[in-house]
Protein backbone atom coordinates (compact mmCIF):
# COMPACT_ATOMS: atom_id res chain seq x y z
CA UNK A 1 0.00 0.00 0.00
CA UNK A 2 1.43 4.01 -0.67
CA UNK A 3 2.60 5.00 2.12
CA UNK A 4 0.59 8.50 1.79
CA UNK A 5 -2.12 6.61 1.79
CA UNK A 6 -1.54 4.86 5.11
CA UNK A 7 -0.75 8.17 6.41
CA UNK A 8 -3.85 9.83 5.53
CA UNK A 9 -5.73 6.84 6.92
CA UNK A 10 -3.98 7.31 10.20
CA UNK A 11 -4.71 11.22 10.29
CA UNK A 12 -8.45 9.97 9.71
CA UNK A 13 -8.61 7.75 12.25
CA UNK A 14 -7.06 10.15 14.62
CA UNK A 15 -9.00 13.06 14.05
CA UNK A 16 -12.17 11.23 15.49
CA UNK A 17 -10.23 10.92 18.75
CA UNK A 18 -9.45 14.61 18.90
CA UNK A 19 -12.66 15.99 18.24
CA UNK A 20 -14.00 13.91 20.46
CA UNK A 21 -11.44 15.27 23.37
CA UNK A 22 -12.04 18.71 22.37
CA UNK A 23 -15.73 17.67 23.29
CA UNK A 24 -15.19 16.99 27.01
CA UNK A 25 -16.38 19.62 28.96
CA UNK A 26 -12.84 21.30 30.70
CA UNK A 27 -14.70 21.54 34.07
CA UNK A 28 -17.95 19.22 35.12
CA UNK A 29 -19.25 21.00 37.92
CA UNK A 30 -19.27 24.48 39.93
CA UNK A 31 -20.76 25.58 43.13
CA UNK A 32 -20.42 27.38 46.09
CA UNK A 33 -18.79 26.08 48.89
CA UNK A 34 -20.71 26.70 52.64
CA UNK A 35 -18.41 27.29 55.25
CA UNK A 36 -20.48 26.86 58.26
CA UNK A 37 -24.31 26.68 59.67
CA UNK A 38 -23.56 28.94 62.31
CA UNK A 39 -24.34 32.63 62.79
CA UNK A 40 -21.42 34.47 63.41
CA UNK A 41 -20.99 38.34 64.81
CA UNK A 42 -19.53 39.87 60.98
CA UNK A 43 -20.38 39.34 57.71
CA UNK A 44 -18.19 37.24 55.95
CA UNK A 45 -15.66 38.98 53.72
CA UNK A 46 -15.21 36.18 50.87
CA UNK A 47 -17.04 33.28 49.13
CA UNK A 48 -14.84 29.92 48.48
CA UNK A 49 -15.89 28.44 44.96
CA UNK A 50 -15.36 24.59 44.23
CA UNK A 51 -15.01 23.43 40.81
CA UNK A 52 -14.54 19.86 39.24
CA UNK A 53 -11.69 20.10 36.24
CA UNK A 54 -11.40 17.23 33.84
CA UNK A 55 -7.54 18.00 33.29
CA UNK A 56 -4.82 20.81 33.71
CA UNK A 57 -5.97 24.35 33.01
CA UNK A 58 -4.52 27.60 33.49
CA UNK A 59 -7.34 30.02 34.88
CA UNK A 60 -8.39 33.84 35.02
CA UNK A 61 -11.22 35.04 36.83
CA UNK A 62 -12.48 38.72 35.90
CA UNK A 63 -14.71 41.57 36.97
CA UNK A 64 -15.60 44.51 34.95
CA UNK A 65 -12.91 42.99 32.82
CA UNK A 66 -10.27 43.43 35.68
CA UNK A 67 -8.45 40.32 36.26
CA UNK A 68 -8.76 40.14 40.04
CA UNK A 69 -7.69 36.13 40.37
CA UNK A 70 -5.70 33.65 38.50
CA UNK A 71 -3.17 30.46 38.34
CA UNK A 72 -4.07 26.55 37.51
CA UNK A 73 -6.85 23.75 37.50
CA UNK A 74 -5.25 20.55 37.81
CA UNK A 75 -7.29 17.43 36.99
CA UNK A 76 -10.00 16.72 39.92
CA UNK A 77 -10.91 19.34 42.57
CA UNK A 78 -10.14 22.74 42.90
CA UNK A 79 -11.49 25.56 44.33
CA UNK A 80 -10.78 29.68 44.88
CA UNK A 81 -12.15 32.56 46.68
CA UNK A 82 -13.75 35.79 46.03
CA UNK A 83 -13.81 38.81 47.98
CA UNK A 84 -16.97 40.29 48.50
CA UNK A 85 -16.11 43.10 50.97
CA UNK A 86 -19.20 44.93 51.66
CA UNK A 87 -21.51 44.14 49.12
CA UNK A 88 -23.69 42.47 51.94
CA UNK A 89 -24.32 46.67 52.78
CA UNK A 90 -25.20 46.78 48.90
CA UNK A 91 -27.19 43.02 47.80
CA UNK A 92 -27.65 42.94 44.13
CA UNK A 93 -26.28 40.62 41.40
CA UNK A 94 -22.41 40.92 40.20
CA UNK A 95 -21.17 39.52 36.87
CA UNK A 96 -17.97 37.79 36.71
CA UNK A 97 -16.02 35.59 34.02
CA UNK A 98 -14.19 32.91 34.34
CA UNK A 99 -11.39 32.15 31.37
CA UNK A 100 -10.12 28.96 30.80
CA UNK A 101 -6.81 27.88 28.90
CA UNK A 102 -5.75 24.20 28.23
CA UNK A 103 -3.00 24.52 25.01
CA UNK A 104 -4.83 26.17 22.42
CA UNK A 105 -8.02 25.93 23.55
CA UNK A 106 -9.35 29.14 25.40
CA UNK A 107 -13.11 29.39 26.56
CA UNK A 108 -14.29 31.83 28.69
CA UNK A 109 -17.05 31.08 30.79
CA UNK A 110 -19.87 33.95 32.65
CA UNK A 111 -21.67 33.62 35.58
CA UNK A 112 -23.02 35.62 38.48
CA UNK A 113 -23.56 36.09 42.24
CA UNK A 114 -26.96 36.96 42.97
CA UNK A 115 -27.16 38.56 46.92
CA UNK A 116 -30.70 38.79 48.74
CA UNK A 117 -30.84 40.27 52.24
CA UNK A 118 -33.55 39.60 54.95
CA UNK A 119 -33.27 41.58 58.16
CA UNK A 120 -34.96 41.31 61.52
CA UNK A 121 -34.58 42.88 64.55
CA UNK A 122 -33.25 40.46 68.00
CA UNK A 123 -35.46 40.83 70.53
CA UNK A 124 -34.00 41.93 73.98
CA UNK A 125 -33.79 38.80 76.24
CA UNK A 126 -34.73 39.71 79.58
CA UNK A 127 -33.32 38.69 82.40
CA UNK A 128 -33.82 35.65 83.88
CA UNK A 129 -32.23 36.49 87.50
CA UNK A 130 -34.50 35.55 89.97
CA UNK A 131 -33.98 37.69 92.90
CA UNK A 132 -35.01 35.80 96.48
CA UNK A 133 -35.99 37.70 100.07
CA UNK A 134 -34.78 36.59 103.01
CA UNK A 135 -35.36 37.19 106.55
CA UNK A 136 -33.49 36.23 109.55
CA UNK A 137 -34.85 36.26 112.89
CA UNK A 138 -32.90 35.38 116.31
CA UNK A 139 -33.74 35.65 119.71
CA UNK A 140 -32.66 34.59 122.82
CA UNK A 141 -34.97 33.39 125.88
CA UNK A 142 -33.97 33.12 129.42
CA UNK A 143 -37.02 30.46 130.92
CA UNK A 144 -40.30 31.70 128.47
CA UNK A 145 -38.81 35.22 128.78
CA UNK A 146 -38.14 37.29 125.43
CA UNK A 147 -34.63 39.15 126.54
CA UNK A 148 -33.21 40.05 122.89
CA UNK A 149 -34.15 39.91 119.39
CA UNK A 150 -33.02 40.65 116.20
CA UNK A 151 -34.32 40.62 112.43
CA UNK A 152 -32.44 40.67 109.30
CA UNK A 153 -34.43 41.28 105.76
CA UNK A 154 -32.29 41.05 102.89
CA UNK A 155 -32.16 39.98 98.96
CA UNK A 156 -29.66 38.00 96.81
CA UNK A 157 -29.85 37.49 93.38
CA UNK A 158 -29.74 33.98 92.01
CA UNK A 159 -28.12 33.24 88.85
CA UNK A 160 -28.29 29.54 88.55
CA UNK A 161 -30.09 26.95 90.41
CA UNK A 162 -27.68 24.21 91.92
CA UNK A 163 -29.04 21.03 92.61
CA UNK A 164 -27.18 18.83 94.83
CA UNK A 165 -25.74 15.37 93.58
CA UNK A 166 -27.46 12.26 95.61
CA UNK A 167 -25.14 9.77 97.10
CA UNK A 168 -25.29 6.51 95.67
CA UNK A 169 -26.52 5.37 98.94
CA UNK A 170 -28.41 5.71 101.38
CA UNK A 171 -27.14 5.87 105.11
CA UNK A 172 -28.60 5.30 108.34
CA UNK A 173 -27.19 7.29 111.20
CA UNK A 174 -28.02 4.74 113.37
CA UNK A 175 -26.10 2.13 111.77
CA UNK A 176 -21.95 2.19 111.04
CA UNK A 177 -22.77 -1.34 108.69
CA UNK A 178 -25.03 0.87 106.25
CA UNK A 179 -22.32 2.75 104.32
CA UNK A 180 -20.86 -0.27 101.77
CA UNK A 181 -17.18 -0.42 102.44
CA UNK A 182 -14.91 0.86 99.75
CA UNK A 183 -12.77 -2.58 100.00
CA UNK A 184 -15.65 -4.53 98.80
CA UNK A 185 -16.96 -2.02 95.59
CA UNK A 186 -16.12 -3.67 92.32
CA UNK A 187 -15.27 -1.63 89.60
CA UNK A 188 -12.55 -0.77 86.93
CA UNK A 189 -9.23 0.68 88.06
CA UNK A 190 -9.45 4.51 87.37
CA UNK A 191 -6.44 3.84 84.55
CA UNK A 192 -7.74 1.20 82.79
CA UNK A 193 -11.04 3.16 82.43
CA UNK A 194 -9.32 6.44 81.10
CA UNK A 195 -7.30 4.23 78.58
CA UNK A 196 -9.62 2.57 77.64
CA UNK A 197 -11.86 5.41 77.18
CA UNK A 198 -8.86 7.14 75.00
CA UNK A 199 -9.26 4.48 72.80
CA UNK A 200 -12.79 4.51 72.27
CA UNK A 201 -13.10 8.11 71.56
CA UNK A 202 -9.73 7.28 69.31
CA UNK A 203 -11.88 4.70 67.49
CA UNK A 204 -15.01 7.10 67.13
CA UNK A 205 -12.83 10.24 65.66
CA UNK A 206 -11.09 7.95 63.55
CA UNK A 207 -13.37 6.13 61.71
CA UNK A 208 -15.33 9.34 61.42
CA UNK A 209 -12.61 11.45 60.01
CA UNK A 210 -11.62 8.24 57.30
CA UNK A 211 -15.51 8.63 56.33
CA UNK A 212 -15.27 11.93 56.35
CA UNK A 213 -12.65 12.22 54.15
CA UNK A 214 -14.22 9.78 51.58
CA UNK A 215 -17.26 12.09 51.30
CA UNK A 216 -17.11 14.09 48.32
CA UNK A 217 -17.13 18.08 48.86
CA UNK A 218 -20.78 19.29 48.37
CA UNK A 219 -20.32 22.23 45.53
CA UNK A 220 -24.15 24.04 45.66
CA UNK A 221 -26.06 26.78 43.45
CA UNK A 222 -27.46 28.33 46.47
CA UNK A 223 -26.03 29.07 50.40
CA UNK A 224 -26.81 31.19 53.24
CA UNK A 225 -25.04 33.40 55.41
CA UNK A 226 -26.00 34.57 58.39
CA UNK A 227 -24.50 37.30 60.64
CA UNK A 228 -25.42 39.95 63.37
CA UNK A 229 -24.87 43.95 62.39
CA UNK A 230 -26.51 46.89 64.14
CA UNK A 231 -28.67 49.54 62.53
CA UNK A 232 -28.01 53.06 62.46
CA UNK A 233 -30.25 53.64 65.88
CA UNK A 234 -27.50 51.28 67.62
CA UNK A 235 -30.03 47.98 67.65
CA UNK A 236 -28.93 44.89 66.66
CA UNK A 237 -29.91 43.11 63.63
CA UNK A 238 -29.88 39.84 62.31
CA UNK A 239 -28.92 39.44 58.71
CA UNK A 240 -29.93 36.42 56.57
CA UNK A 241 -28.19 37.18 53.08
CA UNK A 242 -29.38 34.03 50.55
CA UNK A 243 -26.24 33.79 47.89
CA UNK A 244 -27.44 32.81 44.26
CA UNK A 245 -24.20 31.55 41.89
CA UNK A 246 -25.85 31.74 38.28
CA UNK A 247 -24.25 30.18 35.32
CA UNK A 248 -24.57 31.15 31.44
CA UNK A 249 -26.87 28.73 29.46
CA UNK A 250 -23.80 27.74 27.43
CA UNK A 251 -21.45 27.07 30.79
CA UNK A 252 -21.00 23.71 30.41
Amino acid sequence: MNKKLVTLFCLAALVPGFRAQEKIPLISEIGLIESGGRAGTNAPRELIVGIESSRYLFYKLLESGTVIKGGQFLPGFNSFSIEIGDRFEHPGAYAYALVLKSGSLVIRKNFTLDIRIQESEIPKEESADEVVKHENIISMYIGERLIASNRKLYTSELTEKIKAIPRPYSIDPYDSAAEPSMKNTGGVPILGAVAAAADAIKALFSGKLEKESRRPIEKKRHITARFIRNDPDGKEISVTAAISLRLDRDFF
